[in-house]
C-alpha cells in the first residue's frame, strides 16, 4: 500500500512538471508570435500542433536545465521573458526533485521502522 502512495506521488509530480512546461511553452510561444524574427523561424506558419510541440520541448528542456540550444530566444523581449521563465522553471523543477527525494526517504524510513520491529519481534521470540 505504501508503494502505491509513492507511485501516486510520482505521477502527480510528473503531471505537475508537464503542466508547468505547458504553461511556460505557451507563454514563450505567445511572445514569439508577437515578435518578428522570433525563435520560431521557419516554423512561423506551421500548424499549431508543430509549434506547440516545439514550445513544449523548449519548456521541458529549460525546466530540466538541459537547454540543448537548438531553440533559443532571439529578440530582447524573448530573452527577458526567457530569464523570468527560466527562474520559474528552475524553482518548479527543484520543488519536484525535492518532493521525489522526500517521498523516497519516507518510503525508506517506513521500511527501516518495519525492519526494526521485525528484529525486536525476532529477539523476543528467541
Amino acid at each position: 500500500m505504501k508503494i502505491i502512495g509513492v507511485l501516486l506521488t510520482f505521477f502527480k509530480l510528473f503531471v505537475f512538471v508537464l503542466f508547468l512546461a505547458h504553461v511556460l511553452g505557451c507563454i514563450f510561444h505567445y511572445a514569439s508570435r508577437e515578435e518578428s524574427n522570433s525563435w520560431l523561424g521557419d516554423n512561423e506558419n506551421a500548424d499549431w500542433q508543430i509549434r506547440y510541440i516545439y514550445s513544449l520541448y523548449w519548456g521541458i528542456a529549460t525546466m530540466t536545465t538541459v537547454g540543448y540550444g537548438d531553440i533559443s530566444p532571439l529578440t530582447t523581449t524573448e530573452r527577458g521573458l526567457g530569464i523570468i521563465l527560466l527562474l520559474v522553471a528552475c524553482g518548479g523543477f527543484a520543488f519536484t526533485m525535492n518532493s521525489i527525494g522526500f517521498a523516497l526517504s519516507t518510503l525508506e524510513e517506513r521500511t527501516n521502522v518495519r525492519k526494526s520491529k521485525i528484529n525486536i519481534l525476532n529477539k523476543y521470540m528467541k
